[in-house]
């Protein structure tokens, strides 16, 4: 499971016009995690939590401040794998602090900024090599914002930058290794493993494919003004939701008439994108079993790939997404299950519709099933 709120997004405030972080951070009601919560991950059947962590905040941690925040990640840690969990500890850059944006982060090896990146993934990496080394993974950046397979050069000497830095503060920790283009399985099999080989090292991608269904109608995405798809995808669902996007598009008031001429033209686009690929079942099993063949001829066992996160909205603008949902969450889990891949979840808690729990701390009982999850939530322990 996918824990996001507990060590992410950080409260921020403004000072003399720059974004700064409010210290003690973490502290406020919005960021916990009680021992219930934790009590019923295990009973639904959850053996290890990745824990997200904003980087930004570990680099801007400096004096004082990094062993206060250092002893609060670890307390956080400690409590996950003294409850039965093992814990993979994810650097995940989010965008609330423009200085340490995701794009940022990357923009090019030589940078102070990624310098500086390097240095806090030798400070968490120094903090953690205490731990149990079965029951701790450290992932040293989650979903690299390059954007293309033709900048797969840019990243593999960040990447080894970066397992350098952490395999020198802790010999034996056991690491998590992406492939750049926010960790898609195209990029990680461009990775060039021979400098990882004799190093205690795992490798993580996503899967949220088709993009178009499972993030339809998420603010910000391409895919916002998309609804009411359904998986597969067939030829009158796209027209209906082609028809339902136009509308959306023309009631944005937000959008000048060239935009709203843009965003429909990139809505058709990703439709018929959709139509053509016919994404279904056949096709979660060849792309995962596409990622095992490279494992294997790599050297990589199986268990060593880990599906780091999937999910799919619950509804889109307004519309339920339905029993399709359930559908293709089954047949990532059991494809990634069939292939011997770990997985997580996306998300516990949340934003964006993909969550287990909602705000109110309800349990979408309807996602037991398509995870393989236990029913008997309500067993005393």
């Amino acid at each position: 499971m996918n824990i996001h709120h507990v060590l992410n997004w950080p409260e921020t405030t403004t000072s003399g016009g720059v974004v700064v972080y409010v210290w003690p951070p973490f502290r406020d009601a919005r960021y916990g995690l009680g021992d219930g919560e934790l009590r019923a991950l295990t009973k639904l059947g959850f053996d290890f939590i990745r824990l997200t962590v904003d980087p930004g905040i570990v680099i801007a941690a400096d004096g004082a401040k990094w062993p206060e925040l250092r002893d609060h990640i670890g307390r956080q840690v400690g409590r996950l794998i003294a409850s039965g969990f093992s814990v993979i500890l994810d650097l995940h850059p989010v965008s609330d602090n423009p200085a340490y944006r995701p794009q940022a982060l990357v923009q090019a090896a030589d940078s102070p900024l990624f310098a500086a990146y390097v240095a806090m993934v030798g400070r968490v990496a120094e903090a953690l090599r205490d731990f149990p080394p079965h029951a701790i993974l450290f992932e040293l950046m989650n979903e690299p914002w390059i954007e293309s397979l033709s900048q797969a050069s840019k990243w593999q000497p960040m990447l080894e930058a970066l397992h350098a830095r952490a395999r020198a503060a802790a010999p034996s920790l056991p690491l998590l290794l992406s492939g750049m283009m926010w960790s898609d399985r195209l990029a990680l099999m461009k990775l060039d493993v021979a400098p990882f080989r004799s190093s205690n090292v795992l490798y993580t991608f996503h899967y949220y494919d088709p993009h178009t269904y499972t993030h339809q109608g998420v603010e910000g995405d391409d895919a916002r003004y998309v609804s009411g798809l359904a998986w597969p995808a067939d030829s009158r669902g796209i027209a209906d939701s082609f028809a339902r996007a136009k509308s959306l598009v023309a009631a944005d008031k937000t959008l000048s008439p060239g935009a709203q001429a843009a965003a429909q033209a990139r809505t058709r686009q990703l439709l018929d994108e959709l139509l053509v690929r016919g994404h279904d079942r056949l096709r979660v099993a060849r792309d995962f079993q596409d990622v095992a063949q490279w494992a294997s001829a790599k050297g990589i066992g199986a268990d060593r790939i880990v599906l780091g996160e999937f999910g799919c909205v619950l509804s889109s603008n307004g519309l339920p997404v339905g029993r399709s949902r359930l559908d293709w969450l089954t047949a990532i889990r059991q494809t990634a299950e069939a292939v011997g891949f770990p997985w997580a979840y996306w998300a516990y808690k949340g934003y964006g519709g993909m969550e287990l729990v909602d705000s109110a701390g309800r349990l979408h009982a309807d996602l037991l099933t398509p995870l393989g999850l236990s029913h008997d939530i309500n067993r005393s322990d």
